[in-house]
């Protein structure tokens, strides 16, 4: 549950945002949930093609879609991709070189688990194990960066 005037968020709420939630909610200066930074950075190309085709739906005097949204939504909607895409940016710039090196082998090269886990640490000697050492290894250190990042993402909205 959420406290009055808190940025505490259930895993409820984690688990049901859609990206358009989490956009607004970066935009109004709320903080999220680890879980939702990590969908938002893998949605960041579905904000940028949505931030291509502004111009475009607005422009068209014929609309095709059953359920069209209002003048004023759309306008938030537009206003909120352009200005999540430029708070990401920000905190991107302010992470730490080596934070930022993994969390662009995840979400820019597009690198599984296993790879990122491997370019961050060496599997110890004698374990049994390896794919699962460098997964949970690569899971923590991007755990920690989406921390870091929901954190400069609130402080900077």
């Amino acid at each position: 549950m959420r406290a009055a005037g808190t940025a505490l968020v259930t895993r409820r709420e984690v688990m049901n945002d859609s990206l358009w939630d989490i956009v607004f909610r970066v935009v109004e200066g709320r903080m999220l949930a680890p879980k939702q930074v990590h969908k938002l950075w893998a949605a960041r190309e579905t904000i940028e093609q949505h931030t291509e085709s502004m111009i475009f739906s607005t422009s068209s005097i014929i609309y095709l879609q059953k359920d069209r949204i209002e003048p004023n939504e759309k306008i938030t909607k537009d206003a909120s991709a352009v200005r999540i895409l430029e708070i990401m940016d920000q905190a991107m710039e302010s992470l730490a070189d080596e934070d930022r090196r993994a969390w662009e082998w995840r979400y820019s090269e597009g690198m599984t688990l296993e790879e990122v886990g491997q370019m961050i640490a060496d599997a110890p000697r004698g374990c049994r194990d390896a794919v699962t050492f460098w997964r949970m290894k690569a899971k923590r250190k991007l755990d920690h960066v989406a921390l870091v990042l929901a954190r400069k993402m609130w402080r900077g909205a």
